[in-house]
């Protein structure tokens, strides 16, 4: 084996296990400021958004910081070191962040202002390493790539390794490493990931000046066509990165509602997007080899992708609820929900998968300026992935729901492949209007065939649906379970009481008030269907405040009125119970009651 291609193979080696690292700390952020949030949603939407624009900012001020420094492998190697170090001083930091909150904040702070103050916090906590993070793609891409050829299957290899590397983080951090090293010795283990990638880097850089550069020509001769392709790849990556991570959010909350949902399937999920995404990236290298990586394969996957969006709402609608499959024991279920995850999801993240690699390669024009060009595309597919976790998480699946979020993320890529990639790639127009009207007919033919009803809830033959409700953290059901108990479901996997224990509830809150020689103040963590509270505010005197961090809670309640004896009722006539939307945590922690 020749000493360069020994010496690439290590290389890729170390953005293995940087990208294996980066998720290690991505998994570790989540839970502990999950904590910190009170609901896990909330901080994977603003952790999320924070980690994406952290990359990309790191992509397009570190790829010309490479250029400058004409690829030197030692950019890489600093890079890395400092996400190890600032790894490692995470848990510390995350503890004084949380100090100075609960310092600054008030006790009963509502959850929206409480999440704008926890993200200022949390952008401070990871800006710097999520930047360090997207700064080395771009740096070792300048690095490896010497000749222009040599720019999709290398950059297609870094990026399809570093993602497959992040896949492995997550199954290894989720299923090894956190249940037997525990947080703390799980981020020793990351940043020393992060340490053997910079010296597999400083080791076995590559050697030797790159070669003479030798431009590509444009692909036509009008002066405007260059400027017009940067913009088009320019929007083509901002709508890859939104159209994903809008997929992502999307797929991991209805999957959530068949699945388990626990931390488990929350990772199965994610392990099954970027391993996808990651073979993606490896195949655009492949398609350069056969001379395929054109802009005409750019829109048939953009294309593609959206029409394989869309058919995931019929694979969706056929994956089974945990309590109707027939499996039995921790392994069998996490098969079950890898299969389905991968059935539903595999095909659009792996098309999208092969956007990235191949926008660059189709926008590039200098060797020296490898570093920017990766950085560019980077930043707008990141910039997108910043809009979506905010924009979907917190606005629009409360607003319009699963089936008709699915179908605008789809829509958009199928409509900006036949509107605007289609007419750029193909030059001769017979081709452009034939190749548009089939992604629009192949669209629209499946759009006629998406069921009525796709919410976080399935029926089944003993339950029918009578209230429904989607928030920013979860569903909301009531189901009427024949011969006429109505039952609190949250995402169709948790049952959060009944009317039927209707007792038990009521004695649950009535027995500390028994037990009390003088009770004056009473919290209760968690709502349920108010039968606890209710029961224990209706004999009065009491000041009783019920806790709950989903701000939905209350529009459901009325339907319990008779088993929680009125609460709702109380709440707005009584000024001794209230009903609170917030972290229940940080109220107990908070406040000297």
């Amino acid at each position: 084996m020749e000493e360069p291609t020994l010496r690439f193979a290590l290389l890729c080696l170390a953005v293995t296990l940087s990208g294996a690292a980066a998720l290690t700390y991505e998994l570790i952020w989540i839970r502990r400021l999950g904590e910190i949030f009170g609901q896990t949603v909330y901080a994977i939407n603003i952790v999320l958004a924070v980690i994406f624009g952290g990359l990309g900012l790191g992509a397009y001020l570190f790829g010309r910081v490479a250029d400058r420094m004409a690829g030197r492998i030692s950019l890489f190697c600093v890079l890395e070191l400092c996400i190890g170090l600032c790894g490692l001083l995470f848990l510390p930091l995350s503890g004084l962040v949380e100090r100075l909150y609960l310092s600054l904040g008030p006790a009963e702070w509502s959850v929206g202002p409480a999440l704008w103050v926890k993200g200022a916090f949390t952008a401070l906590l990871l800006a710097l390493p999520a930047v360090a993070m997207g700064g080395t793609l771009s740096a070792l891409t300048r690095h490896v790539v010497r000749r222009d050829r040599d720019l999709a299957p290398r950059l297609g290899w870094l990026y399809g390794l570093n993602t497959l590397g992040a896949a492995a983080g997550v199954a290894g951090t989720s299923f090894l490493w956190l249940p037997r090293l525990g947080l703390p010795g799980t981020m020793v283990l990351a940043a020393a990931g992060n340490a053997t990638a910079a010296l597999l880097g400083f080791c076995f850089r590559l050697k030797g000046d790159p070669a003479p550069l030798h431009a590509p020509e444009p692909a036509a001769a009008s002066p405007s066509d260059p400027v017009r392709t940067t913009y088009v790849i320019v929007a083509a990556a901002a709508l890859a990165g939104f159209v994903g991570a809008g997929f992502e959010i999307l797929w991991t909350r209805a999957l959530s509602s068949r699945f388990l949902s626990t931390t488990y399937s929350f990772s199965v999920i994610l392990l099954v997007f970027l391993a996808a995404m990651g073979l993606g990236s490896i195949v655009v290298a492949l398609l350069d080899r056969v001379g395929l990586a054109r802009r005409a394969m750019c829109a048939l996957l953009f294309g593609a992708a959206g029409l394989a969006g869309a058919f995931s709402i019929l694979q969706l609608s056929a994956v089974p609820a945990a309590n109707q499959q027939a499996v039995e024991g921790f392994a069998a279920y996490q098969w079950s929900e890898l299969r389905h995850a991968l059935w539903v999801i595999g095909a659009p993240v792996f098309l999208l998968g092969c956007t990235f690699p191949l926008l660059v390669r189709l926008g590039h024009r200098r060797v020296d300026h490898v570093g920017r060009e990766v950085g560019r595309v980077y930043l707008a597919n990141t910039c997108g992935s910043v809009v979506s976790p905010l924009l979907f998480g917190f606005l629009l699946l409360p607003a319009l729901g699963l089936k008709t979020l699915l179908l605008l993320t789809s829509w958009s890529c199928v409509l900006f492949a036949a509107l605007f990639l289609v007419p750029w790639a193909f030059r001769r127009r017979v081709w452009s209007v034939v190749t548009a009207s089939l992604l629009l007919a192949s669209m629209t033919a499946l759009w006629t065939r998406v069921p009525e009803d796709i919410r976080f809830w399935t029926d089944t033959e003993t339950e029918r649906l009578v209230a429904y409700r989607e928030g920013l953290a979860a569903s909301v059901s009531v189901v009427l379970v024949p011969p006429g108990n109505l039952v609190l479901k949250i995402n169709n996997s948790y049952r959060l009481g009944d009317t039927r224990r209707v007792f038990a509830q009521a004695r649950q809150g009535l027995i500390p008030l028994l037990l009390h020689p003088r009770p004056r103040r009473m919290l209760f963590l968690g709502v349920g269907t108010g039968g606890s509270a209710g029961a224990a505010a209706a004999p009065g005197g009491v000041d009783i405040a019920a806790l709950e961090i989903l701000p939905d809670w209350q529009d459901v309640l009325h339907h319990f009125l008779e088993s929680n004896f009125g609460f709702v009722e109380r709440v707005h006539l009584e000024e001794g119970v209230r009903f609170l939307a917030v972290d229940a945590r940080h109220l107990v922690q908070a406040t000297e009651r």
